[in-house]
């Protein structure tokens, strides 16, 4: 996972012992102790070493999930995302035949698109984040300022209308 944080951030953690063969370490500890745990993978290669060192789940990781607010404003395409995902998930089976697989980010913002990947790979699973999380809060926030906005408008009437200011203690003068 500390792939996400890109090469410098990779290079300054390895030079502090806590890079991405200290990840590995911590994921075949887990494993030696019976835990189950998850990783992800960016790339087949990583998706090879996080099988070897007996991970029992991965997941492709695309990217950031797009869309919404705070969104990836830039990402690939929903068939790369199926290939990449693949292709990580191929190289994780090659070691374990039975790891489970799951799929994240990237273009997967929605249920059709979820299942788009889950219908065109093996992916056994999807790992929401901001698809299940955040994405939905941020419409549902948008949806009630939208219907609130008439109450302003009442607001504006009634001022212009001459109404007197009255003291409004959760809103100051209205």
């Amino acid at each position: 996972m500390i792939n996400i944080y890109g090469q410098e951030v990779m290079e300054q953690m390895e030079n502090i012992g806590m890079g991405w063969d200290r990840e590995l370490d911590l994921v075949k500890t887990a494993h030696e102790m019976e835990m189950f745990c998850l990783e992800y993978a960016f790339t087949p290669e990583e998706a090879r070493k996080i099988a070897e060192v007996g991970c029992p789940a991965i997941s492709s990781h695309v990217g950031s999930t797009v869309g919404g607010a705070r969104g990836a404003k830039t990402a690939i395409t929903l068939d790369d995302a199926v290939r990449i995902s693949q292709e990580i998930f191929d190289a994780a089976r090659d070691v374990n035949p039975d790891i489970i697989l799951f799929a994240h980010g990237g273009p997967m913002k929605g249920p059709k698109e979820v299942q788009y990947v889950l219908d065109n790979t093996n992916a056994q699973g999807f790992i929401g984040g901001s698809a299940a999380e955040r994405m939905p809060i941020e419409k549902q926030s948008e949806l009630q300022l939208r219907n609130t906005k008439h109450l302003n408008q009442k607001l504006k009437k009634r001022r212009k209308n001459g109404r007197k200011k009255t003291k409004n203690h959760c809103r100051g003068y209205v």
